[in-house]
Order: structure tokens, then sequence, then C-alpha cells
């Protein structure tokens, strides 16, 4: 099973278990957005990112699994080239040196 069967997906219905961890989850982390860099490890589809990137300077979204970043990817369209860019990403060894994730 890959990850994308059991993450949050633009366009299909959710729980409202679900939906309350989004907003719970989305709304805590969007205080503190506001202007920076915000880096989402395991984004899962993406359903966030674009919350995120209305405050934020620039807004990356990794995660492991090819599905849920194809996903995200169509999801987001043009929006990729603006301020939201999504990724292959393991969070085990992240492509970024220890400098810039602080």
């Amino acid at each position: 099973m890959g990850y994308y069967e059991i993450t949050e997906t633009p366009g299909l219905k959710a729980t409202q278990e679900q939906i309350e961890r989004l907003y719970h989850r989305y709304h805590f982390a969007h205080q503190f957005a506001e202007g920076k860099d915000v880096l989402e490890v395991a984004c899962g589809a993406g359903i966030g990112l674009g919350y995120l990137a209305k405050v934020a300077k620039n807004v990356i979204g990794g995660d492991i699994d090819e599905n849920n970043v194809s996903i995200a990817k169509k999801y987001y369209g043009d929006k990729i080239k603006d301020k939201i860019k999504i990724e292959i990403m393991d969070a085990h060894n992240l492509p970024f040196s220890e400098e810039t994730l602080h």
C-alpha cells in the first residue's frame, strides 16, 4: 500500500474527524508562517500548502510517495511556479543543509 491511499486528498470525501484535524494542523502552522519560508515534510497530497502560501513568503511541500507529489502538483498547477514548490522528499534525508532549516 502506498501512502497516497491513506492521505487526505483534494476533491475526495473526508470525515468530520479528518476535517477537524486538517483545520487544527494548518490553523496552528498558519500562525507561524507569515512572511517566512515554510517547509512541510510529509505533506501528503499537499492539501494545506495553499493555505500556508497565503501568508508565507514561499512554501515547499515534500513527500516520499510519488503519487502524493503528483496529486499535489496537479492540484496546484500554475501556483507551483509562484510560491509553492512540491518535490519528492525523504524526511529522514532532507535535501537541505542544517543552516537552512533554522
